[in-house]
């Protein structure tokens, strides 16, 4: 019979046959035949077929001297045994007899099948067989023992905790076998995971190092992890830093990228507090770290490049010199691309910035939109960030402009917006270019950034308030929120400018904004504006129309704290993640995680129960307007002014249209819940839980649910894009009772489908479950 037709799909009535080949007494005399049928129990169960009830034959057949047959039956025990915990006790004695066995590999395969056993009330009888392992004269009979006690510590920890296997563990490590060594370190990191890993101390750090030579290259990683978490102490430890990265220094030349990322880690920890030999460290990394950026192996260069970046964020000055390690090659992958452009906005100085510019306006042209995208950005930032290289800077990005590509002119725009925010007096040049393009940006960003400068410089070239009343006139038509407040504030800073021609654009502006239910925020802003021209024009003017003030930084400090956590996690998925570990590595998955879909079609019965109709939404407002609160106060009499008359509205002191109020929920602005929090109230909460399901009103909405949400003091615990599904996981906390509310928003952009769920600690969950809705009223039906 040929190896393949094994794994042929036979019927399982064959099973009954497959029992009686095992119960023939004449196959155990044709050692050849008993190991085919033997084949066939091992085919049934890979595909899948459930042949359990075939235990207790397994379990005769484990008397043989064939190491093959004794290997496929342990396979088949080990695979089995949860469900037949009492007959797999039946098993037990022959374990470990084999575990005494003459034979080092007999002797490994029973200890190694014995471990994997996992059966809780079997522990007793693994524990002898384990510590008569770790001190067998056989290598890999001790590797598998030491393997054997993690594999104890999953059964029964608190069991392995109680015994001395722990304190053996730590005398394996002086075990003359290099394997046996890392696995026992792998072990000691496993069972101590609660308590930090494994614990390090000057001689076993010591011990590790002077036979580093001898371990392989994955053996050697895991030592260096070690040493990377060793803090020397004592008047001697500058001393003992110095002969450290001096018997390491080899290991920056090697070829194994991994060995030299994890040398790396270990000679920024040893110096992170010794300012000027960090510094030293830094440049004596840079060659290697260099070198392997030029792999020709991608998947090599990709995790590199990433280290390198975030390198560069912490010192770009040191890697300033080498920038053209930087410039792309035609064969480079997108992500590498993606990387490198970065990494060239953050290396440009003075000496460097004409060159990186030049470059990166060649990337303009990329097939890949995206790195075009982020190349226009790259120039933005460079410009913004280095003052010498401002006009050069201008003079790409307007040269871009000439290009007829939506996506380039809307990049572009949000670019010239930045710099003229830093360099408010370079607008000459820039607006004569900028005009006629203006009328032409399809984009919302670009379209954003073209009302702004339209509002900031409107009264700098005659043309402003004609574009500007072609994107009012598309309001209508407009389905971004963001715009449409741009819009708003554009066209209010542009009337206190050119008060004649953009009178009338305005009333209609106020007016449409006003009467628009589809989008909340948008119609806030537009009362907010009508009632403070309807107070007080001079005021209005002065707050619209504040004094421009140079934006020195454009830096956000919260990435810079993302990037120091990230370094601290150097030389993990971190880096390559751009997340600390904490956003990604879960004890366990999040309860209710399913798809959108099906939660949509559970929950059809409930969505009319669950919306709340306008009706409602008033009657909470109501009586929320007679509870006083600290910040109201009552507003002066508004001044007579004709400001109704002059904004085109008709009449003179009519109150402006009423606009339904908001649900008010007082929530903590700053609220804080660690992962597990949310994680352990998720799963426990079963009886403050409610559903709701709803629509978005255009696909390009999604993009703004995390903002908005996080703008009602709703704070992202967790997102996760699935394709064309994506997973929100968001938490808010009471200011009165400091009760924690849960929401998990599941969005399928094919369907427009949002299914929304909550689960609080309070009896207010349904009220906050509304105000959330509420919140995202702009974007949802």
């Amino acid at each position: 019979m040929s190896e393949g037709s094994y794994f042929v799909d036979h019927k399982r009535g064959e099973i009954m046959e497959l029992r009686a080949h095992l119960q023939n007494r004449k196959l155990d005399k044709d050692p050849k035949a008993k190991r085919d049928v033997i084949k066939k129990v091992i085919a049934y169960m890979t595909l899948g077929i459930d042949v359990s009830s075939l235990f207790s034959q397994m379990i005769m057949a484990t008397n043989t001297h064939d190491l093959v047959q004794k290997k496929m039956v342990y396979l088949y025990l080990c695979t089995y045994a949860a469900s037949k915990p009492d007959l797999t006790l039946l098993a037990v004695n022959t374990l470990q007899r084999d575990c005494r066995d003459d034979d080092p590999m007999i002797r490994g395969l029973a200890l190694r099948s014995l471990c994997s056993l996992r059966v809780a009330n079997l522990v007793e009888y693994v524990m002898t067989p384990i510590r008569n392992g770790l001190t067998d004269n056989s290598a890999y009979v001790r590797k598998t023992a030491v393997m054997g006690v993690a594999k104890l510590y999953s059964v029964a920890p608190a069991i392995l905790k109680d015994s001395d296997l722990v304190d053996i563990l730590y005398n394996v490590i002086k075990d003359k076998d290099t394997l046996v060594v890392v696995n026992a370190i792998h072990a000691l990191n496993e069972v101590l995971a609660d308590e930090g890993g494994m614990a390090v101390n000057t001689k076993i750090i010591h011990h590790l190092l002077n036979r580093l030579h001898t371990f392989n290259e994955w053996g050697q990683m895991s030592i260096l992890e070690l040493v990377s978490r060793y803090k020397p102490s004592g008047p001697k430890a500058k001393d003992e830093i110095y002969d450290i990265m001096n018997l390491l220094e080899d290991r920056l030349r090697h070829s194994n990228s991994a060995l030299v990322l994890a040398t790396a880690k270990v000679f920024l920890k040893l110096t992170a507090k010794i300012q000027h030999v960090n510094r030293e460290v830094y440049k004596r990394i840079k060659t290697p770290l260099l070198t392997l950026i030029s792999n020709p192996n991608h998947a090599i260069a990709y995790p590199v490049v990433s280290h390198v970046q975030l390198l560069i964020r912490k010192e770009p000055s040191i890697f300033a010199d080498s920038y053209k390690h930087f410039f792309c090659r035609y064969n480079d992958p997108i992500c590498v691309k993606e990387i490198k452009v970065k990494c060239l906005a953050n290396l440009a100085n003075d000496n460097n910035a004409q060159d990186i510019l030049s470059e990166l306006s060649e990337y303009i042209t990329d097939v890949d939109v995206e790195i075009a995208r982020l190349s226009i950005r790259s120039i933005g930032k460079i410009a913004v960030e280095c003052e010498s290289a401002m006009e050069q800077a201008i003079y790409h990005l307007l040269t871009f402009l000439d290009m007829n590509q939506d996506y380039i002119i809307a990049e572009t725009s949000v670019c010239i917006k930045m710099m003229l925010r830093k360099y408010p007096n370079q607008y000459h040049d820039v607006l004569e270019k900028l005009k006629n393009i203006m009328r032409n940006v399809e984009e919302n960003r670009g379209k954003c950034a073209i009302l702004w400068i339209l509002g900031e410089y409107g009264d700098k070239f005659i043309e402003a308030p004609y574009i500007l009343e072609q994107y009012i006139d598309a309001y209508d038509d407009e389905e971004s929120s963001e715009v449409k407040l741009e819009m708003l504030s554009a066209t209010m800073k542009l009337f206190f400018k050119k008060a004649p021609e953009t009178q009338k654009m305005l009333g209609r502006l106020l007016s449409s904004a006003v009467n628009d239910t589809t989008k909340v925020d948008v119609r806030d802003r537009g009362v907010f504006y009508y009632k403070l021209l309807k107070y007080d024009a001079e005021k209005a003017e002065k707050i619209v129309n504040c004094p421009k003030i140079s934006v020195n930084s454009f830096i956000n400090q919260a990435e810079n704290d993302l990037t120091d956590k990230i370094f601290n996690e150097f030389n993990t998925l971190s880096v390559i993640y751009k997340k600390p570990s904490e956003l990604f590595i879960t004890e366990e998955p999040l309860e209710g995680a399913t798809d959108s879909e099906e939660e949509d079609e559970e929950d059809t019965d409930d969505e009319e129960k669950e919306d709340v109709s306008k009706d409602e939404v008033d009657d909470v407002s109501d009586d929320n307007k007679d509870e006083p609160t600290d910040t109201q106060q009552k507003p002066p009499p508004p001044q007579q002014g004709g400001v109704d008359d002059l904004l085109g509205f008709g009449g003179g002191g009519g109150a402006a249209p009423q606009e339904p109020a908001a649900p008010q929920m007082k929530l903590k602005v700053n609220p804080t819940c660690t992962s597990r929090v949310f994680q352990k109230h998720w799963k426990a909460e079963k009886e403050k839980v409610e559903k709701m399901s709803k629509q978005l009103k255009s696909e390009g909405d999604a993009s703004s649910f995390e903002a908005m949400a996080n703008g009602a003091n709703f704070k992202t615990m967790a997102s996760a894009p699935k394709g064309r599904k994506m997973k929100f996981y968001f938490y808010a906390q009471e200011v009165d009772t400091d009760a924690f509310h849960f929401i998990e928003v599941n969005i399928n952009l094919d369907s427009l489908a949002v299914s929304i769920q909550i689960k609080g600690q309070s009896d207010l969950y349904h009220d906050i479950l509304q105000f959330f809705v509420y919140s995202m009223n702009a974007i949802l039906t």
